[in-house]
């Protein structure tokens, strides 16, 4: 049981790290896509200076050289140029008279050709050439050039047409002859080899392996790197490893962008598999590039094989954007539902915050108009506290005083009765003398003073900061009030009424005015607010 979950998870991880490997590379070669104009601008550089080179040239040997490099140049690049510089190459050819150079020329003419799809000049070049005198890699190149005729013969006509089996008995034939010409060791007898077998349909592992094997091979340009990678790619779909299919295809795309060829079908093949992956962006994308690739090489063949997938998976593209822009109105509606939502809930919060901000502002009001009555309740229960202290001071010295003079007084007369029966007339006027009002009253004063002062021990010292210095009291006894500051101790008493403050005082009211007047005269502190700063003396 652990021996399959170790193959199961090994399984899992190789599927991951062959995930991330392709997404890398499908990265770099979107990354190179947006790059290659670049690549064609230094490709069309070289061939500038070959057509500089061939302008400036008069021997023929050197001009047929050059013609052909630029057919080379121009071969994978662009069909149309290609065209035109294999007929040159031909034309220097007739004029050398050169055999090899005409076979040369003869083996660019029949890749055009063959190509662009005009089969009957192809098959012209291939009845009309003559093998003798031509070297062995000349036979070689032109009979892979035959072999290549007749594969995209074949392919042209389809595997239901009754010529496919001809063309296939044709193909074989010129790839035994290319064969015979070239060394089996020779790097282009093994790709020419593995390309048939994958190209057949006939690749294995060992195939891979070979074609793999071939990328050591040192000094490989390019162009021959493309076309390996892209074999590889299309060996590994061939036994179902798609993953792998993928990134040697890329790989192969690669290749052609950096080295600005256009007559190729890796980005198409990619694009298939992207179809088939489910990516279907980059399936748009890649055919797009082979698209635009193909209307820089212009071929017809070429332009059919990518127009005859372009529209399905345009199709497809479309239906992804149409189903995004459905998902994007359904996000949208949702988004928009939750921010009207969101703004309800903000107004209605909002609103209540405004009823809260009200509701506190009226609390807040309250809890003053609370601490207001508060206070004056306070202050109200201090007034009547001191009301009540003084109320209960002023009884206690009211019956302490009034129970001393009855007690006077009733011992005078019981003594004056006792005198009358006695009709000790004499003694009568001596027991009146000892009934001093005079002195009564002054005793009633100090009692009076005594008792204020014990409940406002600060009376004085806050009764003289109404007055500048100089107007200040200064007594000549203690706790013994002046006549005019008893008159505002009783108004601090809360005695306001003039007849009554009169009777208290035994003083007139005109007296009771003046004194009134005189003191507020020396005042520092306006006359009709001097009453007030009494009234608030604690």
């Amino acid at each position: 049981m652990r021996h399959y979950i170790s193959i199961i998870f090994i399984f899992l991880s190789m599927i991951g790290v062959a995930q991330d490997k392709n997404k890398s590379i499908l990265t770099l070669l979107d990354k190179e896509i947006e790059q290659r104009k670049v690549y064609k601008e230094k490709r069309d550089k070289k061939i500038l200076f070959f057509k500089n080179l061939l302008e400036n040239s008069g021997d023929i040997d050197r001009r047929f050289g050059l013609a052909n490099d630029i057919f080379e140049e121009y071969k994978a690049y662009k069909y149309d140029s290609a065209y035109v510089y294999a007929k040159l190459s031909a034309e220097l050819a007739d004029i050398s008279g050169d055999v090899n150079y005409k076979s040369i020329a003869q083996s660019n003419l029949l890749f055009c050709y063959s190509t662009v799809g005009y089969f009957k000049e192809g098959a012209e070049i291939i009845a009309n050439f003559s093998p003798e005198g031509v070297d062995k890699s000349n036979l070689a190149k032109h009979y892979i050039g035959c072999y290549q005729y007749y594969s995209n013969l074949r392919r042209f006509v389809g595997g239901q047409s009754s010529f496919e089996a001809l063309y296939k008995k044709k193909q074989d034939n010129y790839m035994k002859l290319a064969l015979e010409y070239l060394s089996e060791d020779d790097f282009t007898s093994r790709l020419f080899v593995l390309q048939n077998d994958v190209l057949e349909g006939n690749a294995t592992q060992d195939t891979i392996d070979r074609l793999k094997r071939l990328l050591d091979t040192d000094n490989i340009p390019e162009r021959e790197k493309a076309i390996i990678y892209s074999l590889i790619g299309m060996a590994y779909n061939l036994i179902d490893m798609r993953s792998e299919a993928i990134y040697y295809t890329a790989q192969s795309a690669i290749y052609d962008i950096t080295s600005a060829i256009c007559e190729t079908t890796a980005a198409k093949m990619l694009a298939d598999y992207m179809v088939e992956e489910g990516d279907i962006v980059r399936a748009s994308r890649y055919i797009r590039y082979a698209l635009e690739d193909a209307n820089t090489y212009n071929t017809q063949l070429r332009k059919l094989e990518i127009n005859a997938i372009l529209p399905y998976i345009e199709s497809l593209r479309y239906d992804v954007i149409d189903k995004q822009r459905t998902y994007l109105i359904i996000v949208s509606i949702i988004i928009t539902l939750l921010l009207t939502q969101m703004i309800l809930m903000f107004l209605k919060i909002q609103k209540s915050n405004i009823n809260l901000s009200v509701a506190r502002r009226e609390i807040e009001e309250h809890a003053k108009e609370l601490a207001e009555t508060n206070r004056l309740l306070s202050n109200t229960n201090m007034e009547l506290d001191e009301t009540n202290r003084i109320k209960d001071r002023y009884i206690i010295q009211s019956l302490y005083g009034d129970s001393e003079f009855v007690d006077k007084v009733e011992k005078s007369c019981k003594i004056f009765e006792h005198k009358i029966r006695a009709k000790q007339y004499v003694d009568l006027q001596n027991i009146l003398a000892e009934i001093n009002i005079k002195q009564e009253r002054a005793r009633m004063s100090s009692a009076f003073d005594s008792a204020f002062l014990k409940l406002f021990p600060n009376f004085i010292a806050e009764y003289n900061k109404l007055f500048a210095p100089e107007n200040m009291v200064v007594l000549q006894e203690e706790k013994v009030l002046l006549p005019e500051m008893r008159i505002f101790a009783l108004i601090r008493l809360g005695i306001e009424d003039i007849n009554q403050i009169s009777k208290y005082l035994s003083l007139s009211v005109n007296t009771i005015y003046v004194y009134k007047a005189k003191v507020k005269a020396r005042a520092i502190v306006p006359k009709d607010e001097f009453e007030n700063y009494i009234k608030q003396i604690k």
